[in-house]
């Protein structure tokens, strides 16, 4: 057995605020369990709590009944070495002490003492499974938001725990490759006969290879989006005076000896619109993001490839555009 709770419960502020009670919970070696519940329902803090790491910004914390962990009643941070943690926000997770996805990879390993070889083989075996082998000279600063994820979820994944907790993992993933990683860390928690508990929507993920689930607060959600959830276009808001608000002017961008990541990209932006950048991690969506607040801005790359991206003065949406979900595709099988 790798973790067990009986009537679990979690009270903040001296028991004022009871964030989730009653949980019981049993997983076996080679075992996965979800948790599921709406945001705010306390999935990220179950987590950390069963991790055994509850930090100083929940406050004044009470927990109730029993944790068991590798047999043992758990304590905080005891299992420190035993537990691994894939938040929802990677950016929160990166170290801050690595200049490159290779030592960023590497930390973990060197904290535990781990030998030369032994640690080369490992960076290139997670590196290879999670796809991230030619990012490993890059500066972590300069990741997309998947191609962080990744490396988030390599490095947790690297050091081989007992017990692993992921938070919402795949919401920078690309929808294809999610499958192969659901697949990837199955076997993992197999091989080191661990466990893993992951708090997500439970339509994203084949739902036959949970052997528990737990559900905080009311449950609310289905198997697919339905139309009212997005409504109907509305046009209640007054058209306003004014053009483009943004307007890009062939955007293009590579890093040093690598393929370009952008290419003679041009579009604009107008009051009212509604734009969809599509495309697989690494495509150059996190980039556009991230240079959004910069005027008038230009420069150059590596092989003098130009970008320039040019912002107008910003002005109401003439009205909200709201899109139809057609439902979500089933990727397993």
């Amino acid at each position: 057995m790798v973790l067990k709770t009986e009537n679990l419960g979690l009270s903040l502020y001296g028991g004022e605020k009871k964030i989730f009670r009653d949980i019981s919970l049993v997983l076996n070696e080679g075992e996965m369990g979800i948790v599921a519940g709406r945001a705010g329902s306390g999935k990220t803090l179950l987590g950390l709590t069963l991790c055994g790491f509850l930090p100083l910004w929940v406050g004044n914390w009470q927990l109730e009944g029993g944790i068991e962990l590798l047999g043992e009643p758990l304590r905080q941070n005891e299992y420190r070495n035993e537990v691994g943690i894939v938040l929802q926000n990677p950016y929160t997770q990166i170290s801050g002490m690595k200049r490159n996805v290779l030592d960023e990879l590497a930390f973990p390993l060197e904290c535990r003492g781990t030998k030369q070889q032994a640690m080369h083989e490992q960076i290139n075996y997670h590196a290879n499974a999670l796809e991230i082998a030619h990012l490993l000279n890059r500066n972590v600063k300069n990741l997309s938001g998947g191609e962080l994820q990744r490396v988030i979820i390599a490095s947790t994944l690297i050091s081989n725990p007992r017990f692993l907790f992921l938070d919402r993992f795949m919401t920078e993933i690309d929808t294809d490759f999610r499958p192969q990683l659901f697949s990837i860390i199955a076997s993992r928690i197999k091989e080191f006969e661990g466990s893993a508990l992951i708090a997500e929507d439970p339509w994203l993920l084949p739902e036959r290879h949970f052997q528990s689930s737990v559900q905080l607060g009311p449950v609310e959600v289905e198997s697919h989006i339905p139309d009212s959830l997005y409504g109907e276009t509305s046009d209640t808001v007054k058209t306003p005076t004014g053009g483009d608000l943004l307007c890009v002017e062939s955007l293009s961008f590579e890093y040093v000896n690598e393929n370009p990541v952008l290419y003679d990209i041009s579009f604009s932006l107008g009051s009212g619109d509604l734009l969809f950048l599509e495309g697989p991690n690494g495509a150059g969506k996190t980039f556009i993001y991230r240079n959004n607040n910069n005027k008038n801005r230009q420069f150059r790359s590596s092989k003098n490839m130009s970008e320039r991206m040019k912002f107008h003065q910003r002005s109401p949406f003439k009205k909200v555009i709201r899109q139809k979900a057609e439902g979500i595709k089933n990727y397993f099988n």
